[in-house]
């Protein structure tokens, strides 16, 4: 993923915000542009409540989000 562009801090606020907003709260492991590029990343995140590591799919553009599977570590 070397040609990947770094996700910006307003991005990142963008990405917290629309997440918060669908109701997740847990730590942010990994935020990155996802290859479909555009306003979709991936997004790996820690639910706070079951500590269970999950992988989403988030589009800024459209505000979704998509659960993609659970990381077993």
């Amino acid at each position: 993923m070397d040609n990947v562009a770094t996700v910006t801090q307003e991005e990142m606020m963008k990405l917290v915000s629309l997440f918060r907003k669908n109701g997740f709260r847990g730590e942010y492991d990994t935020i990155e542009h996802s290859e479909a590029g555009g306003d979709e990343y991936n997004v790996i995140m820690v639910d706070e409540k079951t500590g269970v590591k999950g992988l989403f799919t988030a589009n800024l553009a459209e505000n979704t989000i998509n659960f993609q599977h659970v990381i077993v570590d």
